[in-house]
């Protein structure tokens, strides 16, 4: 933490694709785990839309992938939420797309009895190792209505904002519905 500190405070750009892949330094971050890095690369202003070459992924398409619950908290709320949601990957998934996918894989897992040898990596993506995780469906969860609920009260915003308007539209057309009427 002491380098990412010492560079940001030297004006490092934060935003510069530094490997032949086109990832960040915050997409780096993001896929390597490191929640506080992730944290001060945020706060210092990285930008969240930027997508690495291969396959489009952002870094919230990343951390989505990942199941890390934490680092989608940061990089996903309503602050940031319009910038990132939309963002398609390569494949066409939006990153609570993937969020989704990785929920019912877990739900489908438990439901057939457990994990499923043959597809290495669906409990333990930070360590690689297949290894049972009760609190998966429930991280997998977690991420997926963070996102849901982040996407649903923006929406709910807008169709309030947007009934507020058509409101004040209509009162204004009843006033000089009732103005004419009185000239009348």
């Amino acid at each position: 933490m002491d380098v990412v500190n010492l560079l940001l405070d030297h004006g490092a750009d934060l935003n510069h694709q530094t490997t032949s892949d086109g990832l960040t330094p915050l997409i780096f971050a993001v896929n390597r785990g490191h929640v506080n890095i992730t944290r001060k690369l945020v706060d210092y202003g990285a930008k969240l839309d930027t997508a690495e070459f291969n396959n489009q992924n952002t870094a919230l398409h990343v951390a989505c992938s990942r199941g890390d619950k934490e680092i989608v908290q940061i990089l996903a709320n309503e602050r940031t939420f319009n910038q990132i949601f939309d963002k398609i990957n390569k494949e066409g998934h939006l990153a609570i797309s993937i969020a989704e996918e990785k929920l019912m894989e877990e739900q489908q897992e438990r439901l057939n009895g457990g994990p499923n040898i043959n597809q290495p990596g669906l409990n333990n993506f930070r360590s690689g190792k297949k290894e049972e995780d009760e609190n998966s469906q429930s991280r997998w969860w977690a991420i997926f209505e963070h996102l849901d609920n982040l996407r649903s009260g923006l929406n709910e915003r807008a169709t309030k904002a947007g009934n507020d308007i058509i409101s004040e539209e209509l009162a204004d057309e009843q006033k000089r519905q009732r103005k004419i009427e009185h000239e009348n």
